[in-house]
């Protein structure tokens, strides 16, 4: 939200700074080795760091909870990342390894009231994709059609450029009425 940024350090912890003050207002306090990576999930209500103890955590960004911690590497945590959606975590380590976590949370779907409006710019690009080609033009021209794997694949585009998780039925719906549009 452009308040807060969040840091590692050296001495085994992260930190969320206040910008505007320059001050820090939550410690988040538990690796037991250099803090190397750390991220805010895309909503700032999460931090997810990683440490040369091998280890990468996912913190309650307001009140510095550690919700749960990521064990069993056998090298450093070098860099760390959640997917838009929250859904994922990602860490890479000294090795050269790059590992994908599902994460075990339930997740807030948006309903309508916080359906995101750039989403409609990538859901309109959706449409002309599945629209047929009129025979010998470039023109496209008919109904417009999908799969449901093609609908699980925009949830997830949309997810990754951080509109949030929307449901499937919410999005046909929506695609339905863009297309009633046209």
């Amino acid at each position: 939200n452009g308040r807060y940024a969040v840091s590692g350090s050296d001495d085994k912890t992260a930190k969320i700074w206040d910008i505007s003050t320059g001050s820090p207002v939550v410690e988040l306090k538990g690796h037991t080795a250099r803090v190397t990576s750390v991220a805010f999930s895309s909503d700032a209500q999460h931090v997810i760091s990683g440490s040369f103890d091998c280890t990468f955590r996912i913190w309650e960004a307001s009140t510095g909870q550690c919700l749960r911690i990521f064990k069993g590497h056998v090298v450093g945590v070098n860099a760390v990342a959640m997917s838009m959606d929250g859904r994922y975590a990602i860490s890479a380590y000294d090795d050269g390894t790059i590992k994908v976590w599902v994460l075990d949370w339930d997740l807030i779907v948006r309903n309508e009231q916080l359906w995101d409006a750039n989403a409609t710019a990538l859901l309109e690009k959706f449409l002309v994709a599945h629209t047929p080609y009129v025979q010998g033009t470039l023109t496209r021209r008919g109904s417009v059609d999908w799969s449901e794997a093609e609908i699980e694949r925009l949830i997830l585009m949309l997810g990754c450029a951080g509109l949030g998780k929307a449901d499937a039925k919410f999005i046909r719906k929506e695609l339905e009425r863009l297309a009633g549009k046209r």
